[in-house]
């Protein structure tokens, strides 16, 4: 056992999600790193990654890619999970990292009414017509046939990381995307199936959930990100996300729950919250689920994450900008 082991044993255990093994408690979670090509992973993001692997992190959770054109980013800079003809790529950054030990997980979105107008030849689109505050263009609410388009897209995308040799998937539900924009009752005003209470809000997750499943297998390690509070008026806080947690445990049960917080202009916490914030976010939650929690937010040292582990308030810690040190 080397010093970091014997300082801090929690932090450098193995881990399981999903019944695979993971060589200690890090995980990367996703950033944005902008560095893909046209959509698809270049050589810049698949040498960043290694790095990280190289260095001993336990598990990657890549940025959100892209399940659908209609949720495609400016310039092109975040995979588009869609394209069958990005997967060699994909398949060259998992070769990359795994080489070292590490696990890599892919993470699936879609920015619904938060997809950047103009970029592409659609309108940006949501659960309801309520603008976003960073955006007054009122988005098209989705119909019946757009939610089964992008179920199926979400499906197909985790078939294609799947053939492409990633470990798990993730699936975004938090920082006001798409899914969180139907969990949300401040964005979802829907009268039908996929909206009013929590189980309609949640159907579409539900709905995702089971179309991964049935495409990549029920072994297939699969969670979400979820968020512990929104920190704005209406939104989505740590009493909705239990709620949440308890409805899909029951109903659509994933291998893990990643914890994070705040929507898309607030999730990047500045210098006045105190490190490892959401700590005690997780610990809540924890005591409300049997599967595997990582907790992000600020946590930028390892004793804090020592005693995070030791104490109970998270099963893996989520690392981020301290990834970059």
């Amino acid at each position: 056992m080397n010093s970091g082991q014997n300082q801090f044993p929690h932090l450098f255990s193995a881990g399981t999600i999903g019944g695979l093994a993971i060589r200690n408690r890090i995980v990367q979670t996703p950033m944005g790193t902008a560095l893909m090509e046209l959509g698809r992973v270049g050589e810049r993001e698949i040498a960043f990654q290694e790095e990280r692997a190289r260095n001993g992190v336990g598990l990657i959770v890549t940025g959100a890619a892209m399940v659908h054109p209609t949720s495609r980013f400016p310039a092109r800079i975040l995979v588009e999970a869609y394209d069958d003809g990005g997967i060699e790529a994909l398949r060259a950054r998992c070769d990359a990292v795994q080489r070292h030990g590490a696990r890599i997980f892919g993470q699936l979105a879609h920015l619904g009414r938060e997809s950047p107008g103009g970029q592409t030849d659609y309108v940006p689109m949501g659960p309801s017509p309520i603008p976003h505050e960073r955006d007054p263009g009122i988005p098209h609410e989705m119909t019946g046939a757009d939610i089964r388009m992008i179920v199926d897209a979400f499906g197909r995308s985790a078939a294609n990381f799947q053939a492409a040799g990633f470990d798990g998937l993730e699936i975004h539900g938090a920082h006001g995307y798409l899914v969180a924009q139907f969990l949300s009752p401040s964005s979802n005003r829907r009268s039908d199936g996929y909206g009013g209470d929590l189980r309609g809000r949640a159907r579409l997750l539900v709905e995702i959930i089971e179309e991964i499943r049935m495409r990549c297998g029920a072994r297939y390690p699969l969670g979400v990100r979820l968020t512990g509070d929104d920190y704005v008026p209406g939104g989505l806080t740590l009493d909705d996300t239990r709620a949440i947690a308890d409805l899909l445990q029951r109903v659509a049960p994933v291998d893990f729950i990643s914890l994070t917080t705040g929507l898309r202009s607030y999730y990047v916490k500045d210098t006045t919250f105190p490190e490892g914030f959401a700590l005690e976010l997780g610990r809540v939650l924890k005591r409300d689920v049997d599967v595997p929690v990582i907790v992000a937010g600020r946590i930028r040292r390892p004793e804090t994450a020592e005693r995070a582990l030791a104490d109970g308030a998270t099963d893996f810690v989520g690392i981020a900008r301290a990834q970059l040190a």
